[in-house]
């Protein structure tokens, strides 16, 4: 995040504002930078009511307080599940990346079968995403959709695939089978490097 120091942003006076001061300078503020630092001391107040102005700057044009907002939703945890799960079918694929994201970095096992669904989505980015979340809160249920996803047309799904099914799929005989078979058939240095990392973690099936 940028510092606030160089950006001659004033961090006490928005801290002072409090909630309804951040919420205003989070929506209003011509200054993205401004921005950026409302999102981030909205996440660190823990306050659920900042979930709407949170939500809705999921949608701001520049990147970075799109960043920050989802981080500060991480930091909200359980309350902003719900209504990140109602974002998945956002038609901004931006919208769906961040909330995947999210959603990942949250935990919360209601966000598994969404996940899986949108390892088909039309982006991407956000296919990408789902293999990554898959990878930290899915299970050995998820095994199959993720070797599915070796076969994706996007190589940094592939590799994203590769990664996840690493971490859910240890000592699984199917997972071990299809990432031996992606590896003679993937040509992507990076998704091939991917792959090796995911058979070492799964196990290569001697004193398993």
């Amino acid at each position: 995040m940028t510092d606030p120091q160089k950006r001659n942003i004033d961090e006490e006076k928005l801290i002072q504002d409090g909630y309804l001061g951040l919420a205003g300078s989070l929506e209003n503020s011509p200054d993205p930078h401004i921005r950026q630092y409302a999102a981030h001391l909205l996440g660190g107040t823990g306050e659920e009511r900042a979930l709407p102005n949170l939500l809705q700057a999921l949608h701001d044009p520049e990147k970075g307080v799109r960043n920050l907002a989802m981080q500060a939703l991480v930091n909200l945890g359980t309350p902003a599940v719900d209504p990140l799960l109602d974002l998945l079918s956002d038609h901004h694929w931006v919208i769906r990346y961040r909330a995947v994201e999210a959603l990942g970095l949250i935990g919360d096992p209601r966000a598994v079968r969404p996940l899986v669904h949108l390892l088909s989505d039309e982006k991407d980015h956000v296919r990408y995403m789902a293999a990554k979340g898959l990878g930290r809160i899915g299970g050995p249920e998820e095994i199959s959709s993720l070797i599915h996803a070796l076969s994706d047309n996007n190589e940094f799904v592939r590799r994203s695939a590769a990664t996840a099914l690493g971490a859910v799929g240890r000592g699984d005989e199917q997972a071990r089978t299809a990432l031996h078979r992606a590896a003679e058939r993937e040509t992507d240095p990076a998704v091939k490097t991917a792959i090796a990392g995911a058979i070492r973690t799964v196990g290569d099936g001697q004193g398993q």
